[in-house]
């Protein structure tokens, strides 16, 4: 009786955005941990493509600064890579706009070969550093296809062309994946990254590829629910946007079938927000410092990581009469300290937002004054976008350029109305003059 012929998958893992040696802020020891944290966050992803005898490793881009890299980082960088191709594994890296593959940049001078059209059994390093897309054919050992990676790099720092619209499906049996540093403009948190190489979903549409390696927004995410199409994320969070576990994707592909796609937690620091919002009780120093330790534990409880890999944003809100204590900079940074001794955590910062005291405003409301009449119009701007934008001046300070959409101009304009109303209140109830 003949068996049932199952076709060979296609495993590999996708990281994208290294920044091996990236500029860190904060602490000088949490700039140090952070520095070590991106190099031993990209060796695990080799001992996990090792262990698992993955096919390959995509690397999306961004792999390092250009201009930071130094040569203790190319001496990391290449022994990772040649670990893995010692073992069999290649290695497909696309350039993005911190590491373009000119002529000049440190990606073409690393030590990879130019992706070719096919590649053999025994391992290698793949660049692809054209914005033309360029597909290599992954050969098993008896000569015949794996899979097809397909592949465009950013030969300079700023492309603003669409390098996804010039993919097409190459012809045959096999899993075809499509390598890429881009700006999908539909994607979660894209407004927050540089809007080079921008595509959009026709463009994924019309490739009709198996799976896409993405680049470029450090959020992981699948971003077209109905399609392929993944962001792995940055490898290593730097700083209190880059939040929760960071790594990368393990991926299993096979012809007719869909990909199967698992997050491998590879980061071994994290950023954590914490929120807030129940502060009335905390009328003292120590008590307030209590509740911060409290919601620090129970991070810590529910975390695989030890304190002293944990950044945490702590991120205060509403009634609290230690409000002003808490805007004060110098006050809080005492606070900080503190925590950060107290915890163990290796960062701690502490962001009130919307933070205030309760008072009782009977008096106040029952009176017509300035005061009054200014307090009413902050209340209505933080509720009403037409309010809001029509109390702005044409030209905001900070100038938005490029990204002065009416979403933008509106975000703009509440975070600068934060605090505000409590900075008039405390007037109010100090006796100060409104002038």
């Amino acid at each position: 009786m003949w068996g049932i012929v199952v076709p060979m998958s296609f495993r590999f893992l996708h990281l994208a955005d290294l920044h091996i040696e990236t500029a860190f802020g904060g602490r000088i020891e949490t700039r140090e941990r952070l520095l070590a944290a991106t190099r031993e966050a990209l060796q695990a992803g080799v001992d996990l493509a090792l262990d698992r005898d993955l096919h390959a490793v995509l690397i999306a881009g961004d792999a390092f600064d250009d201009g930071k890299l130094t040569q203790a980082g190319v001496d990391f960088l290449m022994d990772q890579m040649q670990r893995l191709t010692r073992a069999g594994i290649h290695v497909f890296y696309t350039t993005g706009n911190h590491d373009p593959g000119s002529k000049q940049g440190q990606a073409a001078q690393l030590g990879f070969e130019d992706a070719d059209s096919t590649a053999g059994p025994e391992g290698g390093l793949h660049l692809f550093r054209r914005s033309t897309p360029k597909a290599v054919t992954l050969l098993d050992d008896e000569g015949e296809p794996i899979a097809m990676v397909v592949g465009a790099g950013h030969s300079q720092a700023k492309v603003e062309t669409n390098l996804a619209a010039k993919f097409k499906r190459p012809k045959g049996d096999v899993p075809v994946v499509g390598i890429l540093h881009t700006q999908v403009e539909s994607a979660a948190i894209s407004e927050e990254h540089a809007n080079y190489a921008p595509s959009e979903r026709k463009d994924y549409e019309n490739a009709n590829l198996d799976y896409w390696a993405l680049g470029h927004v450090h959020k992981r995410q699948q971003v077209f629910a109905d399609m392929p199409v993944w962001y792995a994320g940055n490898l290593q969070g730097r700083n209190p946007k880059e939040v929760g576990p960071k790594g990368g994707l393990l991926v299993e592909l096979r012809q007719g079938e869909e990909a199967k796609v698992e997050f491998v937690r590879l980061a071994p620091v994290e950023w954590h927000h914490i929120a807030m919002a129940d502060l009335q009780g905390a009328s003292d120093r120590d008590t307030l410092l209590a509740a911060f330790e409290v919601a620090g534990q129970e991070l810590q409880q529910t975390s695989p990581l030890s304190a002293q890999d944990l950044c945490v944003r702590f991120i205060p809100s509403g009634a609290c009469p230690l409000s002003a204590l808490l805007r004060d900079s110098q006050s809080r940074m005492q606070l900080e300290e503190e925590l950060q001794v107290e915890t163990g955590f290796l960062e701690v910062q502490i962001r009130p937002k919307q933070l205030f005291t309760r008072r009782d405003l009977s008096d106040l409301e029952r009176t017509p004054s300035v005061q009054l009449e200014a307090l009413k119009l902050i209340r209505t701007a933080q509720q009403d976008d037409e309010v809001l934008l029509s109390i702005a001046p044409a030209l905001l300070p900070g100038n938005l350029g490029q990204e002065d959409s009416r979403e933008n101009r509106i975000q703009y304009l509440r975070a600068r109305l934060e605090g505000l109303e409590e900075e008039l209140l405390q007037r109010c109830f100090s006796g100060e003059a409104w002038q």
